[in-house]
């Protein structure tokens, strides 16, 4: 499944993939009022490619999908751009993730208001990596 849904016109573009459709549809309502544009998608690959060849601000990925792991996503990600912050969705209690691997980790089911706040800081530590020509630091 692939769309664009566009919120406003926006500077920052933020990424969503998520296998299960009805959740990554509540991610795209939670953000969609934001003043970003979003692609979503419920293939990691896809979204992979999509934070290649575009300017992501930031990912917002589950972590529990078939194809590849939120983990290995954000790996690949902060491989190809490191400038793009990511952030991981999961209904797991506890994952152990390396600190510069990922900005946060979202728990499922999250408070709206807390995980755009956690979308807009993570929007806002993007640009500060981008004006520093920093990589691959996350927090």
């Amino acid at each position: 499944m692939t769309s664009d849904a566009t919120a406003v016109p926006a500077t920052h573009l933020i990424v969503c993939v998520d296998d299960d459709l009805d959740m990554l549809a509540a991610i795209v309502r939670t953000l969609r009022n934001a003043a970003f544009t979003i692609l979503q998608t419920s293939d990691p690959l896809e979204a992979l490619e999509w934070v290649t060849t575009r300017n992501v601000a930031v990912l917002v990925s589950d972590y529990d999908m078939p194809v590849m792991t939120g983990a290995e996503l954000a790996i690949a990600v902060q491989r190809v751009r490191g400038e793009t912050v990511r952030v991981l969705v999961t209904g797991r209690k506890a994952i152990e993730l390396a600190p510069e691997l990922v900005f946060r980790c979202v728990h499922k089911p999250f408070d709206t208001l807390a995980f755009r706040r956690v979308v807009a800081e993570a929007v806002t530590r993007h640009t500060e990596l981008v004006a520093s020509g920093a990589r691959d630091c996350q927090t």
